[in-house]
């Protein structure tokens, strides 16, 4: 199999295993912090939501400042205003003075102008009671006796907000913001307040979106419900009202749980507030949240999958380009090489990395190798001149006794024809002893040297002749 053909199939294989990898990893890291992130969006919102609740009834305590500043409010000229004390649903008429109307004026002023409030009313220490608009039903009633007025008069200094409670003729329920009326001596003499609805706030946080198919749910530091989907769980503990699943947001500041109603499946996440106590719940849908979830990690593997199948592309036409190329052209030279023997094949050289290193390499061992080659011819040359010109005899033999080589003047000194003539003997034929060339062969396997050894050699025709070797 070729180079390129390995590499793109080995990057195909790595990148397939890293695509499972971070699939993987994608599929359960990624999940869980793009869902963390949701839930600290949805948090986030639930604190948006707080703070418009905050800002609203932090807007409602000034008021009431202000309206317990008023002048004609603060008047102690009471004696004549409206009394429920002993009051006739079929008989009772209202009779209204002056002052009373001013400050009636006052109160429905304000009721108006501010939508989110229901009722705005004041209770006097004598019993009296001045509202807004007139009530629903004229029944028997002491402010004095009731939460709000109470509330004020336990802090007489302060703007207290009143848990929520029941109307007493209407079916609503109410969170009042109540201030006591001090006079200079500090004695409480009445008591104002601005009532809202938990109809009006559900209305009020309608308005306030956090996503598709979702709502907002508040409950108490008690766990009552004060606003939600349901009118029917309304001013009920949630537990009561079979919503167990609130536990967790009674338990806990804020986070998320998830819970199954009427064959679906819900997120909660929940904020508690730090000025009211109360827990904002968001209810959503966990199709909607998984679907976000699920394009946002399909997304990162989309993407992550078209990055790798760049990289590798590039990648492989990278390596096909500068180290495949150059592997190929220094195989076909050498191949070339091999078959013809023509050592003038170089490798052009682009590249300054290990691949240009390489073809460097090559080339100079070519150069070093024709070099080699023409000292080598030029040296065998040299050599052979001087064997065949000098007029010593002159020859070459391996250690069993065969002639590799000899000169012209041998030839003549030992009267053979030719040097083939000569090759043909076994040198030990030579030898006047054949056993003194054995001993002369001991002496240089141990390593001495031969200097001026002389010995009696045959001629041809069988004649002796003495020789230094």
């Amino acid at each position: 199999m070729k180079l390129n053909s390995r590499l793109l199939i080995t990057y195909a294989i790595v990148g397939a295993i890293l695509l499972a990898v971070i699939g993987l990893y994608a599929g359960v890291t990624l999940r869980e912090r793009r869902f963390e992130s949701i839930n600290e969006s949805f948090i986030a919102q639930l604190y948006q939501v707080d703070f418009a609740l905050t800002s609203l009834l932090t807007e409602v305590e000034h008021d009431v400042l202000d309206l317990v500043a008023n002048k004609a409010v603060r008047t102690r000229d009471d004696a004549e205003f409206t009394s429920f004390l002993e009051a006739d649903e079929t008989t009772f008429e209202y009779q209204i003075g002056e002052t009373e109307q001013t400050i009636i004026d006052i109160l429905n002023t304000y009721r108006l102008n501010h939508p989110y409030a229901n009722s705005v009313y004041m209770g006097r220490e004598n019993g009296s009671f001045v509202r807004s608009h007139k009530r629903a039903r004229p029944t028997r009633y002491d402010p004095r006796e009731r939460p709000w007025y109470k509330l004020a008069i336990s802090s007489p200094e302060q703007v207290m907000r009143t848990a929520p409670y029941r109307s007493v003729t209407t079916p609503d329920v109410n969170i009042g913001t109540v201030k006591a009326l001090v006079d200079e001596h500090g004695q409480v003499y009445g008591v104002v307040g601005v009532d809202i609805t938990l109809h009006n706030l559900t209305e009020y946080i309608s308005d306030i979106s956090v996503g598709e198919g979702s709502y907002i749910v508040l409950l108490d530091d008690q766990g009552i419900i004060l606003t939600g989907e349901d009118e029917e769980t309304r001013f009920s503990r949630y537990d009561k009202a079979g919503l167990d699943y609130f536990q967790i947001a009674m338990e806990n500041d804020q986070g998320h749980t998830s819970f199954e109603r009427d064959g679906e499946d819900y997120y909660l996440f929940h904020y508690t507030s730090p000025e009211l106590g109360w827990k904002i719940s968001a209810v959503v849908p966990v199709e909607g949240i998984d679907r976000q979830v699920r394009q946002f990690v399909n997304g990162v593997l989309l993407l992550l999958g078209l990055s790798l199948f760049l990289l590798s592309l590039l990648s492989a036409l990278a390596l096909r380009r500068f180290i495949v190329g150059p592997i190929q052209e220094l195989q076909q030279s050498t191949e070339t090489i091999m078959q013809t023997g023509d050592l003038d094949h170089p490798i052009a050289v682009e590249d300054g990395g290990e691949i240009g290193r390489l073809a460097n390499s090559y080339n100079e061992m070519i150069a070093s190798i024709r070099q080699t080659e023409a000292e080598l011819r030029a040296s065998e040359e040299k050599y052979r001149t001087l064997v065949e010109n000098i007029n010593v005899g002159i020859f070459r033999s391996s250690p069993e006794g065969r002639l590799l080589h000899a000169n012209s003047a041998l030839v003549k000194s030992l009267g053979y024809d030719s040097v083939a003539k000569l090759m043909e003997v076994p040198l030990a034929n030579l030898y006047k002893d054949p056993g003194e060339r054995a001993r002369l062969i001991e002496r240089l396997e141990a390593g001495r040297s031969l200097r001026n050894q002389e010995v009696r050699m045959v001629k041809r025709d069988g004649s002796p002749i003495w020789v230094s070797l």
